[in-house]
């Protein structure tokens, strides 16, 4: 933030909404749509994901078997999609999981943001929970695939500030990076409340979101477009993740030094998805088991 803030002037009284605009628009931070651009946005991705698949096992003991590709969005679906998204693996035998990049949109993306983007997406986010989910043979086929949005959203929100700790980075933009997609997903709960309770008009949401997450008008339209038709979600991903956040400093704040961060993980994850309530029932559980008081 003092970076941020000293880029964008320390005195200045622009919402921060635009000074993130300011940072996003600086040549050196931003890749390109040229055909050499896009490519490299998907590199980027590319390695991202794959550095932290060698990290796995410092903080899961349970790992999917199912692969992951990074795969460009056809341009005729750039338009209405956001800038990255996960496809969960599916079929029988399980089909890859597919992380699709916006390359299209790659001149709104910051560097220091697609980083958080990959995690929250691909390893640690959704593929590796999606895809141990989708592994369990022994839950009924429904349950394999069945998502509950508080929980699938909340861990890769919770993914998010978990791959930058897994990466050891000091880097602070990396900590921008983390800062402004949470930022987003604040906003984005802001606006899904303002619509759905305070009967916000669809300008006065492009208004918040513009002023308040850092997007172009195009963007916002498109955050608030979703949002109005579906309600909860924007919500979702917040409460989600500080449920996670909540259970594993509770954990750790009751075992100690017995905590081991790749047991809780496990059992974090290891059923497939589920309601929030379920979820603090099992970490609950876990966490009793696991205590010598």
């Amino acid at each position: 933030l003092t970076i941020l803030l000293n880029l964008a002037g320390k005195n200045s009284d622009e919402p921060l909404g635009t000074r993130l605009k300011t940072l996003s628009s600086k040549p050196e931070f931003t890749f390109d749509t040229t055909s050499s651009g896009r490519q490299e946005t998907l590199d980027y991705f590319e390695t991202a994901s794959s550095a932290q698949f060698t990290r796995l096992p410092s903080y899961f003991n349970l790992l999917p078997k199912t692969e992951m590709i990074v795969k460009e969005l056809p341009q005729r679906r750039s338009q209405s999609r956001t800038m990255a998204l996960y496809i969960p693996p599916k079929g029988e035998p399980l089909q890859e999981g597919k992380l699709y990049v916006n390359t299209w949109q790659a001149h709104t993306l910051t560097r220091y943001l697609a980083k958080t983007f990959a995690y929250h997406e691909g390893v640690p986010g959704h593929h590796l929970q999606k895809s141990i989910q989708a592994e369990l043979k022994d839950l009924p086929t429904f349950r394999r695939f069945l998502p509950f949005e508080s929980y699938s959203e909340g861990w890769a929100m919770y993914a998010e500030q978990l791959g930058h700790e897994m990466t050891g980075s000091e880097d602070p933009w990396d900590k921008i990076g983390l800062l402004q997609s949470d930022l987003f997903r604040t906003a984005r709960m802001m606006t899904d409340i303002g619509i759905h309770h305070k009967k916000w008009l669809r300008e006065q949401a492009i208004d918040f979101m513009v002023k308040n997450a850092g997007l172009a008008e195009s963007e916002a339209e498109r955050e608030v477009d979703r949002y109005i038709v579906w309600p909860g979600q924007g919500c979702a991903y917040k409460v989600g993740q500080l449920k996670f956040l909540e259970l594993r400093n509770k954990a750790d704040q009751v075992l100690g030094d017995d905590f081991d961060i790749k047991e809780f993980h496990d059992v974090a994850i290891g059923a497939g998805a589920m309601p929030l309530q379920v979820l603090e029932q099992r970490i609950n559980e876990y966490v009793a088991r696991n205590s010598k008081n």
